[in-house]
């Protein structure tokens, strides 16, 4: 509870416990700690703003940079690929890229009437981002050099504030999401799968079904 302390539990059932208490880390809010190419990386804030840190094996750190990005919000994705990262900022819409390095390699600010960013990579380095107002639901596509390759809504005529927001992408290059509200004792739902090129598989009311 204290985040001075790292545990590791291995498939055989054994339990490893690492001190990282000197490390600048560990008593700082942490917004995402993946493992990648054999090492550790985590993304945190301190005083000096939001740090991207490459850990080794034993949780020391290799290599910490401060990222030249702002940001003061609460939800951050971080998706490796090819030794770069992408950050999502969600709360700030927000799209970056850094090395491995920590330099800044490009950013996208995205239009500030979403309330919030959903996103996802595919397995040939495209960034796929939901950005979702009151009403609707957009689609970006991202490519790996920062240019955004389709920008079209999938979904409108909702009524976000009062319902629930599910998506997944799967192998074939499809991204389906899911819109649920409940009216009447009955649950509602607005379905769409939209192709990485855009491609909608229903109108943009979406495929309408009851439960």
């Amino acid at each position: 509870n204290d985040q001075t302390k790292i545990l590791h539990l291995a498939l055989d059932g054994n339990v490893t416990e690492t001190d990282v208490s000197n490390y600048s880390y560990a008593n700082n809010q942490s917004y995402k700690f993946i493992t990648y190419n054999n090492n550790y990386y985590i993304l945190y804030q301190d005083n000096s703003g939001l740090i991207f840190s490459k850990l080794n094996s034993i949780f020391e750190p290799i290599n910490t940079f401060i990222v030249p990005f702002n940001h003061s919000g609460s939800y951050i994705n971080l998706y490796p690929y090819n030794n770069e990262f992408y950050l999502v900022d969600s709360d700030h819409k927000v799209i970056c890229k850094i090395s491995d390095s920590g330099s800044l390699l490009w950013s996208i600010n995205l239009n500030t009437d979403y309330n919030h960013l959903n996103s996802g990579i595919t397995p040939n380095g495209d960034l796929f981002v939901l950005g979702k107002d009151n009403n609707s639901v957009d689609y970006f596509l991202i490519n790996p050099a920062g240019s955004t390759e389709v920008e079209s809504t999938i979904l409108q005529d909702l009524d976000m504030g009062s319902r629930n927001f599910d998506f997944h992408y799967n192998q074939e290059n499809k991204v389906n999401v899911v819109v649920k509200y409940a009216e009447n004792n009955t649950n509602h739902y607005s379905v769409q799968t939209v192709d990485l090129d855009g491609t909608l598989s229903y109108p943009t009311s979406g495929l309408q079904l009851e439960q």
